[in-house]
């Protein structure tokens, strides 16, 4: 992996085009996600869904592109109101096996999304 400029993150974030976002379920609400990453879900939140709070221990279920729905648990670190989004730090690695094929999968569905 690569690492360019400011961009120190030593794990592989894998973001998504607005027209392919995955789904994270929290509480039967259901949230598009922006990127994974081994440790972390960056996702959409609006006020359709209950406002959530840092340091909220969050139970939900990631539906990638190419995987089974899965659960994952993780706490709520930040929430940005400018941007409608909210980062969940999860508990247990997403592995990267599933981060892969999922950069995989966007890179055939939309060739050169993640080279921008």
């Amino acid at each position: 992996m690569q690492i360019k400029g400011d961009n120190k993150r030593q794990n592989l974030r894998v973001p998504y085009p607005k027209s392919c976002r995955p789904i994270l379920v929290i509480d039967q609400y259901q949230y598009e996600i922006i990127d994974i990453s081994e440790f972390g879900v960056r996702f959409l939140c609006g006020t359709e869904q209950p406002a959530l709070a840092p340091g909220t221990d969050i139970d939900a279920v990631l539906t990638l592109h190419d995987t089974k729905p899965f659960n994952v648990h993780g706490r709520l670190i930040r929430i940005s109101e400018r941007f409608s989004s909210a980062i969940m730090a999860l508990t247990e690695k997403i592995p990267i096996e599933i981060l892969l094929q999922e950069q995989r999968s966007i890179k055939k569905l939309f060739p050169g999304f993640l080279e921008e």
